[in-house]
């Protein structure tokens, strides 16, 4: 990637100079600090590409300055709001970081203090009948007090890859104060640690099971008569009588609503918190989409040096979808890139022979064996040309995270179910949703952030048809069996307070019933349930019409939900950011938290 450069904020600024322009001017001189040159145009390229560091946006702000003495480049910089104690700190050590690049870089480096840095090996300058450092004055750093960053231009001399390596290294001499200060912005202190997200693929019908509506006309209320709960004044469908045994400890959201009413746009709003560019079915992931919550659970955890050998976001048994040919977008890495990635179990936990295959070391291979043919790799790896596709970071990444799990040896232990007694794996239920809400919470006990269990396959939930016998026969005694069970195990190891229960679809379905006895999509009113984690249970939030079509009391949105979820984490939805595909700091939820579930 010819041209770019990188930027790492600290309290002072290494900014591109000619040296023929600067010889002889004093470090802090007017000159040195208000008319910096930049690099000549054949050696940025045509077009240049900017490469941002270290995003905050709690600490920093992007500012585009163009120079105008040339119209093709601009710098972008990376200010800082306040100057930090940290800041001065690092401004010491900066000679020696100067230093450390330029032997790395193998450039000649000049400090603010005027001390020039050869580079290490065969010295080009010193050979040359030139003045000094002339040679290599297009690769020439030097320190000034003009912003509060670094830049550093590519050199030809490393890759972009090795870049990256280099500036991490190089400022390692005083990271640790770096490193203890974006840690007491960021540290998360929620109450909630890890999140399970219940999705029922199609879409359940609210008004047969959350919010029945037992005054409305017979062609709209249904079959199903509600039932009392355990908390007074909250009645929920008959279909679902686990449930209100356990009302205590839900909080049951009537008047979640969307304006998408595809399955798979619907999901990706679902899941998202924002709204697809299209209203569509025949969709399938990208990487300019913007990533699910359970996506940006497991970014952040990554960003916070989540460590622990289960992935930190999974999906049982299988991905979001419709019809199978068509994959949700949102799911997966999307903008954020493929190394955010979830783990998909794409298998059936419940069979008999259910293993993840590829988590452990093959036979006959130990791990000092293991670890010297990754050093033999990485060493071969290192001495051959590099490659800057997006494909080969890719492949780079893939291959990263196998040899993490097959490494630690711990995940395949996590979703080895064969470990629990019989008697917990019938409490969940011998069927695949039983299985898969069981797996969770194995793989939140080690150390997973967001596991969501797909209630599908498919849309199976997408009952335009004989729905009320199938929701009576088929589809709501599994589902909640699965649910209570899972509940209830968490509450009985003490893990229901840190971990948040989601349950939820794409949308909600039409109080009319259509000719052939089923319920059509309907986004103008939905119900999500909430449990654990922070959520105050024995309450209903919102009110929905008499018939259950719109949100009559306190509308919710999707994006709201998800503001709610950061919240129970510990995050700030509004400050933190992410970047989008191009290039934009997107909030993490443009919702606002439902105060009322907070305890």
């Amino acid at each position: 990637m010819c041209g770019s450069v990188l930027f790492f904020p600290i309290d002072r600024a290494l900014v591109a100079v000619n040296p023929k322009e600067s010889a002889g001017a004093p470090a802090h001189s007017k000159t040195s600090r208000r008319q910096p040159t930049l690099l000549p145009r054949a050696h940025l390229g045509r077009a240049p590409q900017w490469e941002r560091g270290l995003q905050s946006a709690e600490a920093m702000q992007y500012r585009n300055l163009p120079y105008p003495n040339d119209a093709d480049c601009r710098w972008t910089f990376l200010r800082r709001k306040r100057r930090a104690p940290v800041a001065r700190e690092a401004e010491k050590k900066c000679p020696r970081l100067a230093c450390e690049l330029g032997r790395r870089l193998g450039a000649c480096w000049k400090t603010r203090t005027g001390t020039v840095h050869e580079p290490a090996g065969e010295d080009a300058c010193a050979t040359s009948e030139q003045p000094p450092h002339s040679c290599c004055h297009q690769h020439f750093i030097c320190y000034h007090s003009v912003m509060s960053n670094w830049c550093l231009p590519h050199s030809p001399f490393v890759s972009r890859r090795d870049a990256l390596g280099l500036m991490g290294g190089a400022l390692a001499t005083f990271t640790p104060a770096w490193a203890r200060a974006a840690n007491a912005i960021h540290k998360p202190n929620g109450t909630a640690k890890a999140v399970i997200l219940i999705f029922n693929d199609g879409a359940p019908s609210h008004i047969d099971l959350w919010d029945p509506k037992p005054d409305a006309p017979s062609e709209l209320r249904g079959i199903f008569s509600p039932i009392k709960t355990n908390v007074t004044g909250i009645h929920i469908s008959e279909l679902l009588p686990r449930m209100a045994k356990r009302m205590d400890k839900l909080a049951i959201v009537r008047t979640v609503h969307h304006k998408h009413s595809s399955h798979n746009s619907g999901m990706y709003w679902a899941t998202v918190g924002r709204p697809y560019r299209m209203d569509s079915t025949l969709i399938n992931p990208t990487r300019t989409d913007f990533p699910s919550i359970g996506t940006l659970t497991g970014w952040l955890a990554r960003r916070d040096g989540y460590s622990k050998a289960v992935p930190p976001y999974v999906i049982t048994p299988e991905p979001h979808c419709d019809s199978r040919a068509y994959l949700t977008p949102g799911q997966f890495g999307g903008c954020l890139g493929v190394h955010h990635d979830p783990f998909v179990l794409n298998a059936d936990p419940n069979a008999a022979d259910f293993k993840v295959k590829n988590l452990n070391l093959s036979e006959g291979m130990t791990q000092s064996r293991f670890k010297e043919r990754m050093n033999l790799l990485g060493g071969i790896k290192s001495a051959a040309p590099q490659i800057n596709s997006d494909s080969a970071s890719e492949i780079d990444a893939f291959n990263e995270r196998a040899a993490f799990l097959v490494q630690s040896g711990n995940a395949a232990d996590a979703f080895d179910l064969s470990k629990e007694p019989d008697s917990v794996r019938e409490r969940y239920g011998r069927h695949r949703w039983g299985q898969s809400h069981l797996l969770a919470r194995r793989l939140i006990e080690a150390g997973s952030k967001f596991v969501t269990t797909v209630n599908g396959p498919s849309i199976i939930w997408d009952t335009h048809n004989d729905n009320f016998n199938r929701l009576k026969d088929k589809l709501v005694p599994p589902m909640e069996q699965a649910y209570a069970a899972l509940l209830d195990d968490l509450d009985e190891r003490g893990l229901l307070d840190s971990t948040l229960v989601i349950w939820m679809g794409e949308f909600g379905r039409t109080p009319k019933i259509n000719k052939d006895v089923g319920r059509d999509h309907w986004p103008a009113c939905a119900s999500v349930v909430l449990a654990g984690g922070g959520i105050r249970g024995g309450q209903v939030i919102g009110k929905s019409d008499a018939i259950g079509a719109y949100p009559l009391e306190r509308a919710v949105s999707p994006a709201d939900i998800h503001a709610t979820v950061f919240a129970t984490l510990g995050y700030d939805h509004e400050r933190i950011t992410y970047q989008s595909a191009d290039g934009r700091p997107i909030q993490l939820s443009d919702g606002k938290p439902i105060r009322e579930l907070l305890a």
